[in-house]
């Protein structure tokens, strides 16, 4: 049964408590992670309430050279930033791996909307592990 969490804490709470760093961030499980919030933003218009339907959320189409993953081969990630749109804004945080190892979860949104980003990650924690 997966799990269900609800809050960004208890999401990189996992991630440290099953042994991952940026050292396992891969490019292909970087990518493997934006397929995932791809496939739970998708769940989340289909299932969602009028809410949920109205964001309209999907993945940014468009990187900025400055949000592009930064990765070391003998260390594996360095910092990267996923984005999404919706209806009415563009560029906003979905995922970011911070520089400093902080990993944030839609600073901008209310505990609905990051749900899709909080399942993918641990989702893909799950994948990587």
């Amino acid at each position: 049964m997966e799990k269900q969490f609800k809050t960004t804490e208890e999401s990189r709470k996992y991630f440290k408590d099953l042994g991952l760093s940026y050292n396992d961030i891969t490019p292909n499980r970087f990518e493997k992670l934006k397929e995932l919030i791809k496939e739970e933003l998708e769940k989340y218009i289909l299932e969602g309430d009028e809410h949920a339907k109205s964001m309209g959320m999907v993945l940014s189409k468009k990187e900025y050279k400055s949000n592009l993953p930064q990765f070391n081969p003998r260390v594996g990630l360095l910092e990267a930033y996923i984005q999404v749109d919706g209806r009415y804004f563009k560029n906003r945080e979905a995922i970011s791996f911070n520089n400093d190892g902080f990993i944030g979860f839609a600073g901008w949104s209310d505990k609905y909307n990051v749900q899709p980003f909080i399942l993918a990650f641990i989702r893909w924690c799950d994948i990587i592990k």
